[in-house]
């Protein structure tokens, strides 16, 4: 399954547009790979071990981007980051909404 990894690696790297390295997103699919070792049918394998490395490492970034930052990750790259003190019961409040 080594080249059948090495295809699910380099589709993740490009989901990620490159933010994290070829090695970390290897050992990612690695250990998902393990999790995978004794499913009985095999056919559908590499996308569920895709889908997971994409999940696991898009939530890393985004874990890595607020400790960075001190920011909220938002999922829209064009729209800012939502500021933690804009959602404070007072903001609300003077938006007309009452909580």
């Amino acid at each position: 399954m080594n080249n059948e990894n090495d295809s699910i690696i380099e589709k993740v790297w490009q989901d990620l547009d490159g933010q994290m390295s070829r090695e970390q997103i290897g050992r990612t699919v690695a250990e998902i790979t393990l999790e995978f070792q004794d499913a009985t049918v095999k056919a559908f394998v590499p996308i569920f071990i895709h889908r997971e490395a994409v999940e696991r490492l898009k939530s890393q970034l985004n874990e890595n981007s607020l400790s960075v930052n001190g920011r909220l990750p938002t999922a829209d790259k064009h729209q800012p980051a939502i500021e933690p003190a804009a959602q404070s019961p007072n903001h609300l409040q003077m938006k007309g909404m009452h909580l």
